[in-house]
């Protein structure tokens, strides 16, 4: 099975196996650098299905107060899936590996190029790749403040993204100087699949499961 585009409508009951790499394996991971694949594409679909039912996901915290159990319940919305966006990206800052001190010293902000990828252009039948998550991840540089994690990578086609959308990342560059960008038109000509990730700063790699 493969990622499938943000615009799959086919969505699974199950919970899915995802080939992305989630915080806790990547904190295992001692490498230099990992992908983490097209996040934007593959938290879209489930996001967006959510805010349309209307409070199919629910936020649970349970409190033990002498044998009592409060649940509270939220429904999810726009505020709170940028929230669950800007939570995920704390995460991925938090982790931290042991480095030899001369690494230390030419990196600085203990990066570990854990390298998200959003926007870019489908390899057939036209058109773009940016969802509503793509401009969270953004957003997340705006609420957050910018960071070496992740490694936001635009894959970027001039021809195909949308105005608004290269507005907001050329905006959000100048302002945290946190963005690298990939010639995606190259890059789809080159694996002939837009179903790409990028690992540490240009290393690309086609993404399967």
């Amino acid at each position: 099975m493969r990622n499938q585009s943000p615009f799959h409508t086919q969505i699974p009951d199950y919970q899915p196996i995802t080939d992305q790499t989630p915080p806790a394996p990547r904190k295992e991971h001692d490498g230099a650098a990992i992908s983490l694949g097209r996040l934007d594409a593959f938290f879209d679909i489930y996001i967006e299905r959510d805010i349309a039912a209307g409070g199919e996901f629910l936020l649970i915290i349970v409190w033990v107060i002498i044998l009592t159990s409060i649940f509270l319940c939220t429904v999810l919305t726009e505020s709170t899936a940028q929230e669950l966006i800007d939570h995920l990206v704390i995460k991925l800052r938090l982790v931290r590996q042991l480095r030899p001190k001369a690494y230390e010293e030419i990196f600085a902000g203990d990066p570990i190029w854990a390298t998200l990828c959003i926007g870019g252009a489908r390899y057939t039948g036209g058109g773009h790749l940016v969802t509503k998550t793509s401009w969270r991840f953004l957003q997340s540089l705006v609420n957050l403040g910018p960071a070496p994690e992740p490694n936001f990578t635009v894959l970027w086609d001039v021809h195909v993204l949308p105005h608004g959308f290269r507005r907001k990342c050329a905006a959000v560059s100048v302002n945290t100087c946190s963005i690298q960008y990939i010639n995606d038109h190259l890059m789809r000509a080159a694996y002939r699949t837009d179903d790409y990730g990028v690992s540490c700063c240009v290393s690309g790699m086609v993404i399967l499961i």
